[in-house]
C-alpha cells in the first residue's frame, strides 16, 4: 500500500474554486433561495400549488382539511431552511470566505 496520489497532489492542477468557504457559501446561498420559496408571504401561492400538485392524495386531503397546520408546517420550514442557510454562509466568512472584501485583503498601512 503506498501513498494514494490525488489531483489536489498534482502542481498545478489546484481547483481556483474548489476550497470548503467556497463551497460553503455556495451551500448556504442555495439553502438560503431555496427557502425563499417557502417564505410566509408566498404562502397562499405555496398552499395552492401543493393542494394542486398533491390533489386526489392522502396528503392533499390532510392538506386541504388541516391549512392552519400547513401554513405552519411550510413557515417553519421557510425558517430552519433560511436559518440553516444563514449558519453555512456564516461558517464561510469564518473559514477566509469565498471573495474576501476589500478590506479583508488590503495590506495593512504602516
Amino acid at each position: 500500500m503506498g501513498h494514494r496520489v490525488t489531483i489536489a497532489d498534482v502542481p498545478g492542477t489546484e481547483r481556483p474554486f474548489g476550497g470548503i468557504a467556497v463551497r460553503l457559501e455556495r451551500k448556504g446561498r442555495w439553502w438560503v433561495f431555496g427557502s425563499f420559496l417557502l417564505c410566509p408571504c408566498h404562502l397562499p401561492l405555496t398552499l395552492g400549488v401543493l393542494g394542486t400538485v398533491l390533489a386526489g392524495t392522502s396528503v392533499g386531503a390532510v392538506l386541504r382539511d388541516h391549512l392552519w397546520v400547513s401554513g405552519a408546517a411550510v413557515s417553519t420550514a421557510w425558517v430552519l431552511g433560511t436559518a440553516y442557510g444563514f449558519r453555512l454562509l456564516r461558517a464561510a466568512e469564518r473559514a477566509g470566505g469565498a471573495c474576501p472584501t476589500r478590506a479583508a485583503s488590503a495590506p495593512p498601512s504602516a
